[in-house]
């Protein structure tokens, strides 16, 4: 009786753990590099950043004019520590467990797509008027990455 129980558990996990679109997000933020007030926001491309109603928060990435997202990712993160746009890029460290996760997203050609995905032991941003520098460390190793790329 105990393992019929578990499997019953296992088959209905939430959908967000799943990899597949939240059903009911909690919460949603918006991003797009073409945001205008005359511009419907099916036709740009965009990232929604949703919190599930499991907690968890999921990145889905839009093409302009498409029923469905171009990728579903969820990000093993119930919080937000650092958010920031510039441009066509989106910077997302999220919170959770003993490690941050970092991942940057941008729009090339109309398609978002993630660029940087990593889980380092700390993360500083910094902002120019045309630069988005991002300090990565694992430990003793520094890394810098800046977008757009020189």
């Amino acid at each position: 009786m105990r393992v019929l129980q578990i499997l019953l558990v296992l088959t209905a996990l939430p959908t967000a753990l799943l990899g597949a679109p939240c059903e009911r997000p909690v919460r949603l933020l918006f991003w797009s590099p073409e945001i205008s007030s005359s511009n419907p926001l099916d036709n740009l491309p965009r990232v929604e950043l949703l919190k599930c109603n499991t907690g968890v928060l999921q990145f889905q990435a839009w093409e302009p004019r498409n029923k469905r997202p171009l990728f579903v990712q969820d990000t093993n993160s119930e919080g937000i520590e650092q958010l920031v746009t510039m441009g066509n890029y989106l910077v997302f460290v999220g919170s959770g467990g003993t490690r941050d996760r970092l991942w940057v997203i941008s729009v090339e050609d109309r398609q978002p797509k993630v660029i940087l995905h990593q889980n380092p032991s700390s993360v500083s941003i910094e902002t120019t008027n045309r630069t988005l520098r991002i300090a990565v460390e694992h430990g003793w190793k520094k890394t810098i990455y800046s977008y757009p790329p020189n």
